[in-house]
């Protein structure tokens, strides 16, 4: 699979909610998948790899232990802006 480019600016890449499916394979099935993908003219961009590692790790921008986000995703807004 191609890289996302970086073309995109910061903000766009990290938070964008343009449609699009996420799909995990591992790296003997990508070849097979870029082929598939461009006989139906659909794009494949690599976004990341999974770890042995509890980290969620955004290449040169920032690097956090996945309990640590989900301690910070299981708070509610409220309790995070003091109200």
């Amino acid at each position: 699979p191609r890289k996302l480019g970086t073309h995109l600016p910061m903000h766009k890449l990290l938070f964008s909610e343009t449609g699009g499916f996420i799909l995990e394979g591992g790296a003997r099935h990508a070849v097979p998948l870029q082929s598939l993908a461009a006989t139906q003219d659909l794009h494949l961009f690599e976004i990341g790899r999974t770890t042995d590692t509890p980290t969620l790790t955004v290449e040169g921008i920032c690097s956090f232990g996945v309990p640590e986000l989900l301690a910070i995703w299981e708070k509610p807004l409220a309790r995070l802006l003091g109200l």
